[in-house]
C-alpha cells in the first residue's frame, strides 16, 4: 500500500483528528478556557532525504509543535500539529511513474498539479466535497490550491486545504485541517506554512541565489521493490 495513503478522522471526543501511516493520532485540544501556549521552538526541521527545510518558530504555528514523519521511495510525508492541535502535512511525492498519478508525457506543471489533487482527492482522502480550486501564483513560483468540505464524526463541517507544487519529478503537497470552509483563513494558513518552507531548487529572490537541487528518487516503473527498499535503507528512511 501506498504509505503515503492515510485515513482522515474527526474524533467526537477531542475535536480534531488525524491518523496516518506510520505516524500518529492527534487530537485537538478543547476547553472552555484558552491555555497559555507553550514557546516554540526555535530550530529548522530538516525532512528525509533532503526534501525540505520548516522553519518551527514560523507564525503560521502556535506554540510549541510535534512533528511525525515517513519516508519510502515513494516520498516523504510530514505531520505538524502545533500547541492547539491545529494540524498541518507536507507530501514530497515522487510523481516519476506513480502508478496513481497520471502525469502524461510533456505536460506542464499546471497539468501535474492538477493530476496530483486528483490522486489525493479519489485515493487518499476520499468523500469530501472540493468547494473551490484554482491555479495561483505564489512567492515561489506557480501553484495549485483546492479547499475541500468533509464532514465530521461529531457533526461539524471541516474545511481541507491544498496547495501543490511541482520540482522536477516531485511534487509538494502543502495540506491543512480548519474547523471552517472559509476559503481566505486556509489560503492564508497555507501561505504561511509555504513561506515556512525551503525547497530544494527554489530561487531565494532576496540573495540572487537558490537552494541545494533535490536528491534523486528513483523511477518507481523501472525499479523493483526491492531495489525501492534498497534505496529507502540506503537514504535512512524509515
Amino acid at each position: 500500500m501506498d504509505p503515503l495513503k492515510r485515513i482522515l478522522q474527526v474524533s467526537t471526543m477531542a475535536g480534531l483528528g488525524i491518523m496516518t501511516s506510520g505516524c500518529s493520532h492527534h487530537m485537538a485540544k478543547q476547553s472552555s478556557q484558552v491555555p497559555t501556549p507553550t514557546p516554540q521552538l526555535q530550530q529548522i526541521y530538516h525532512a528525509p532525504v533532503q526534501q525540505f527545510d520548516l522553519d518551527l518558530s514560523a507564525a503560521v504555528f502556535r506554540g510549541r509543535v510535534k512533528v511525525t514523519e515517513h519516508c519510502s521511495a515513494l516520498g516523504t510525508g510530514t505531520d505538524i500539529v502545533d500547541y492547539f492541535g491545529r494540524f498541518f502535512r507536507i507530501d514530497a511525492v515522487n510523481i516519476l511513474h506513480h502508478s496513481g498519478i497520471e502525469v502524461p508525457d510533456g505536460a506542464d506543471d499546471k497539468m501535474a498539479q492538477q493530476a496530483v489533487l486528483n490522486y489525493y482527492l479519489q485515493s487518499v482522502n476520499t468523500g469530501g466535497t472540493v468547494v473551490e480550486q484554482t491555479a495561483v501564483n505564489t512567492a515561489v513560483g506557480p501553484a495549485y490550491y483546492a479547499l475541500q468540505s468533509r464532514a465530521g464524526a461529531d457533526g461539524h463541517t471541516y474545511g481541507f486545504g491544498y496547495l501543490i507544487l511541482k520540482r522536477g519529478n516531485m511534487a509538494y503537497v502543502l495540506q491543512h485541517m480548519q474547523r471552517s470552509v472559509r476559503s481566505t483563513d486556509m489560503k492564508n494558513a497555507l501561505k504561511g506554512l509555504l513561506m515556512a518552507l525551503q525547497i530544494p531548487g527554489t530561487p531565494v529572490k532576496s540573495l540572487g541565489l537558490k537552494q541545494p537541487d533535490q536528491v534523486a528518487f528513483p523511477d518507481l516503473q523501472a525499479t523493483s521493490p526491492q531495489q525501492q527498499a534498497d534505496w529507502a535503507r540506503v537514504h535512512q528512511c524509515h
